[in-house]
């Protein structure tokens, strides 16, 4: 979001210097990405890769954190429905 800032105000070439050295890498808690890709049917998900719709529910709110294992269940989901996704043919 920064740098698509400085692009707009024109402000690019003073900090060109600085993004030159540095990196931004973003990730996402779960409650983040559900809330970003608001469009997956979270129950529908949970059921898919086997995780309980309430406790997925939680995940989303951030009422709850999940486990590393559990986290890396939902990513594994994640990955294997963009993959399908991805296979598709119109």
């Amino acid at each position: 979001m920064a740098i698509e800032h400085v692009e707009e105000t024109g402000e690019l070439e003073c900090y060109a210097p600085l993004l030159q050295k540095h990196s931004l890498e973003y990730e996402y808690d779960l409650s983040g990405f559900f809330k970003t890709y608001n469009y997956f049917d979270v129950n529908a998900f949970a059921k898919r890769i086997g995780v309980s719709t309430l406790m997925m529910q939680h995940y989303k709110t951030g009422t709850e954190k999940a486990s590393t294992k559990q986290k890396n269940e939902i990513f594994n989901g994640i990955y294997s429905v963009a993959n399908e996704l991805s296979a598709v043919k119109f």
